[in-house]
């Protein structure tokens, strides 16, 4: 799969609308330690495709992608309080992790699983409109069932000859 650059190109990123959009999640990429405010330290990056359709630019007809990332831990600190990817994940399912569940969870069984994201807007230190997750919740079981779209897996892409995308499982409903 050809990844063209330029030296001229300017990204026009368009975030998802703000409100709660119903979403699939698509993707989890490993990504290794990164620097930050308190060191180094180990990100994923979990990613999203909400339903609603972009409508201008060369991405139009295809789904908004949502991402963030997060340490990958589903631990507490010092204080009590639960990392930010235990609350996200504890949130879509609706109820809390047990200690065996927490032990050793694969991200990637969220693959396909859908979701509600409620999407809100903000400005950055240079002024570009970006979103960000303010809520994830379990997709009501009346709402139809989204599957990823147009979207090909990090991990896919780094292996030759280029493949179909990996089918996702619609069969189990979170909890997870």
């Amino acid at each position: 799969m050809p990844v063209y650059v330029s030296a001229n190109r300017k990204k026009d990123f368009l975030p998802p609308p703000e409100g709660r959009h119903l979403s699939v999640f698509v993707d989890v990429v490993d990504l290794g330690i990164q620097p930050g405010d308190w060191g180094p330290k180990p990100q994923v990056d979990l990613r999203w495709q909400t339903e609603q359709l972009m409508d201008t630019g060369p991405a139009a007809g295809k789904p908004y992608l949502v991402t963030r990332w997060y340490t990958p831990t589903l631990g507490t600190n010092n204080s009590g309080q639960k990392s930010n990817l235990l609350k996200l994940l504890e949130a879509w399912r609706g109820s809390p992790m047990t200690e065996e569940e927490k032990d050793n969870f694969d991200l990637e069984t969220l693959l396909g699983k859908n979701c509600l994201l409620t999407i809100e807007h903000y400005r950055t230190r240079l002024n570009k409109l970006r979103g960000r997750i303010l809520k994830i919740e379990r997709a009501p079981r009346d709402s139809k069932k989204l599957f990823p779209r147009d979207y090909v897996r990090e991990v896919a892409r780094e292996q030759q000859p280029a493949r179909k995308p990996e089918i996702f499982d619609d069969e189990e409903e979170v909890p997870f």
